[in-house]
């Protein structure tokens, strides 16, 4: 019996969920929410670009995903980004306050930074390069 066992086990790899991430962390929602949608990873790979297996990384919380890897997954699962970047703790500031970067405010000009407020601006654009990447 134990032969058939391990050719069982051979020829059902990668159908069932083996691991667990914990409830409530990303990979769990992330799982929940494809499973939720009756989508396979072979379908959430597709739609994404992202590997099968980094997808499998993901909801079994061995990887932790960039915001880039968020909103693609949040476009494919058809979710508000937010609700993943929160799980994921990748809430960014554009996420809080939304603005439209088509347009510039016209109530306020580079002109009139003052020194602190220039500090400022130059720590956030270069976060603003970092989450980018």
């Amino acid at each position: 019996m134990f032969p058939f066992a391990i050719i069982y086990s051979m020829t059902n790899r990668g159908r069932h969920r083996t691991k667990h991430a914990p409830r409530g962390s990303f990979g769990d929602i992330l799982y929940r929410l494809r499973k939720s949608q009756e989508m396979t990873l072979e379908e959430l790979s597709k739609n994404t670009g992202l590997s099968r297996k980094y997808i499998t990384r993901l909801e079994e919380g061995k990887s932790r995903p960039s915001a880039k890897v968020v909103r693609l997954l949040a476009g494919a699962l058809d979710e508000p980004p937010l609700s993943l970047k929160v799980a994921a703790g990748l809430v960014e500031f554009w996420d809080l306050y939304p603005a439209d970067l088509k347009e510039r405010p016209d109530d306020v000009s580079l002109s009139e930074v003052s020194e602190e407020e220039e500090t400022k601006l130059l720590w956030f654009l270069r976060y603003i390069r970092h989450a980018e990447v």
